[in-house]
């Protein structure tokens, strides 16, 4: 499922081309996207797109008559621009396309979805979407400071693995940066939020960030089939540390790498180097 730094890479590669381009059709292939998008596809022919912007996982496409469309990837959702009427790499499988929209210079944006978990859904104007409104302020955000993201491990013995992937308690973390941040702050995966000091507090989120960052800048990490918006794969895969490395040796110290499960989700950790 994208993460973070893949939703961002996608934002901006969208907000890079989206905005002033007005909508001349809107053809939707999947009866399961179109009842969840709330609206018909032919009252947003006319519409131009004003900008493009993410809030955790989700993408919010802000139109110039003060309504948005939230959409979530889910785990296989891409979406696919192309100055072209031809996509790259030609045009996508019909049993894959989920959405089409046409625009009035040519270009056009898709939306593939092979599992068909990702929404789309419009908001009326002047609607705080419902998603906005359960979703917790991520890392990179002005509204999870210090203060908060160490309040939200003491209040919980939950394992600190566990509620880095709570959406409610802080968003935009999945488990390959969950894992490599652990990691690199050196604090074991299984302690409670309750037993870090206020210094591993500050310094888990010090690396979530830093973590984030670096993916971002490599365009996310592909483990299997995430693209940007112009269908090229992300590179950070080439630097993670720990996640999917079992019985690898540590980077840090050669111990091997040990795999466990949390929360119905992999854990991978240094069992050496965090503590």
């Amino acid at each position: 499922m994208p993460e973070l730094p893949e939703v961002e890479t996608i934002v901006r590669g969208l907000a890079s081309v989206l905005p002033g381009r007005t909508i001349q059709a809107v053809r939707i292939l999947d009866p399961k996207l179109a009842a969840g998008l709330s609206i018909s596809p032919s009252r947003l022919a006319g519409r131009t797109f004003v900008s493009v912007s993410r809030f955790g996982k989700y993408i919010r496409f802000a139109l110039d008559d003060g309504s948005s469309l939230v959409a979530h990837l889910r785990m296989t959702g891409k979406f696919v621009y192309s100055p072209d009427v031809a996509p790259p790499g030609g045009r996508p499988a019909e049993r894959h396309l989920r959405l089409e929209v046409s625009f009035s210079d040519g270009s056009r944006l898709f939306f593939r979805d092979m599992r068909r978990f990702g929404t789309i859904r419009h908001v009326p104007a002047g609607e705080t979407p419902a998603e906005e409104q359960a979703t917790a302020p991520d890392p990179l955000s002005p509204g999870m400071d210090e203060a908060r993201f160490a309040g939200m491990l003491a209040g919980s013995r939950q394992a600190v693995k566990v509620l880095l992937l709570d959406q409610h308690r802080v968003s935009g973390i999945g488990n390959i940066y969950a894992c490599e941040s652990l990691f690199r702050a050196k604090i074991d995966p299984e302690r409670g939020g309750n037993t870090l000091s206020l210094a591993e507090s500050r310094r888990l989120l010090r690396e979530v960030r830093a973590i984030l960052r670096e993916a971002i800048r490599h365009n996310g990490t592909t483990i299997s089939d995430f693209r940007s918006v112009d269908d090229k794969t992300g590179d950070f895969q080439n630097w993670l540390r720990v996640y999917d490395r079992t019985g690898q040796p540590c980077r840090g110290c050669g111990t091997p790498i040990v795999r466990i499960r949390q929360g119905q989700r992999s854990t991978w950790f240094c069992p050496h180097c965090q503590h």
